[in-house]
């Protein structure tokens, strides 16, 4: 009787993650509760973000990160600006305690900042720092932003891998972004020209 019960506990769990897995396929905006639940719910989103559609619902709530926590200044307001800029390209750094963002103009010009931005949810920022590896190496675009172009890279032994794009010549970032001990990526951006 006991081996019953472990085998249908088990198929329980199966069933269960299937289920929700499932369900982030039909509404992908289901990620950020479903990380946050943990069980078979959380295991499921953890299993989506490996998925395409995952991993640009993973970056959405990535860049909804930085604006969830700064009163008074709003980085989607910065983003947006930079359609009427002379900007070519920059990076985002996100950890626990702050964030900073790096725009360069064309091959000298440039500024920076950093802000402090103690998340609302420690939790949910490091469950989303900790799973971003998921979206290394790829380029979104948000219907938000359609003038620019994202990019996670990976930081190793505090050296920044520099972004791929497809179709252009590699741009150098200058200054080098800010990356803090601990920070594990830096998410590049470059302005889109139509």
């Amino acid at each position: 009787m006991l081996a019953i019960v472990a085998v249908a506990t088990a198929r329980w769990g199966d069933i269960a993650g299937a289920y929700h897995l499932w369900n982030l396929r039909r509404n992908a905006g289901l990620l950020e509760g479903m990380l946050l639940a943990g069980g078979h719910r959380e295991l499921a989103a953890r299993e989506f973000v490996e998925e395409p559609e995952g991993r640009k619902a993973l970056f959405r709530l990535y860049l909804e990160e930085f604006d969830r926590s700064a009163p008074g200044f709003s980085n989607r307001d910065y983003l947006n600006r930079l359609k009427s800029s002379e900007a070519t390209h920059g990076s985002l750094t996100l950890w626990m305690t702050g964030y900073s963002c790096q725009t360069t103009t064309g091959s000298t010009g440039g500024s920076s900042f950093s802000l402090a931005n103690v998340p609302q949810d420690p939790r949910r920022r490091e469950i989303i720092l900790g799973i971003l590896d998921a979206c290394v190496g790829e380029v979104f675009r948000v219907p938000e932003y359609g003038h620019l172009e994202f990019q996670i890279r990976p930081v190793k032994d505090g050296n920044v891998d520099p972004p791929r794009w497809q179709g252009s010549v590699e741009l150098e970032v200058r200054p080098s972004p800010v990356t803090p001990p601990g920070v594990r990526h830096v998410c590049f951006y470059r302005i889109v020209k139509r």
